[in-house]
C-alpha cells in the first residue's frame, strides 16, 4: 500500500523532473 507520507515525498521529486 502506498502511503500518504511516502505519496507526498515522492511528489516533490516527481515536481522536480517536470522542470
Amino acid at each position: 500500500r502506498a502511503n500518504t507520507a511516502e505519496l507526498m515525498r515522492k511528489m516533490p521529486e516527481m515536481l522536480l523532473e517536470y522542470k
